[in-house]
């Protein structure tokens, strides 16, 4: 029978045992990491399509951003499960964040936004 007194029944390794699971894990990991990047900027692309902006997605994102969107300019578009930043809102319609020695940013709902650049332009 096999080489194992307590398993006789195993007559030789298995074929999958020399696979390292941790490497194709992360793979898989990586993969569907990459599927929801690319769902989130095609979601995000309608959502300023539908506003009335004229929107271009970068395939393959290689570029310095994801989308861009005429008369408003270059989105970099980002997705996890939980922003530690939305926590510091507190009830506040925007937040302004500054890094040391950085200009300060502004962040807001996109839906917010969208809803001031249209009365800007007149739209």
């Amino acid at each position: 029978m096999g080489n194992n007194p307590t398993r006789p029944y195993q007559t030789q390794s298995h074929p999958y045992e020399s696979i390292n699971y941790k490497k194709t894990f992360e793979g898989l990991v990586l993969k569907n990491s990459k599927a929801k990047g690319s769902r989130v900027e095609r979601e995000v692309k309608k959502i300023f399509e539908k506003a009335g902006f004229e929107t271009v997605r970068s395939a393959a994102s290689l570029g310095k951003a994801d989308l861009f969107v005429d008369g408003i300019g270059s989105i970099q578009v980002k997705a996890r499960k939980s922003f530690s930043i939305l926590n510091m809102f507190d009830g506040a319609d925007k937040l302004v964040i500054k890094a040391n020695r950085k200009e300060p940013y502004i962040v807001m709902p996109l839906k917010d936004y969208l809803e001031e650049i249209k009365c800007q332009n007149g739209k």
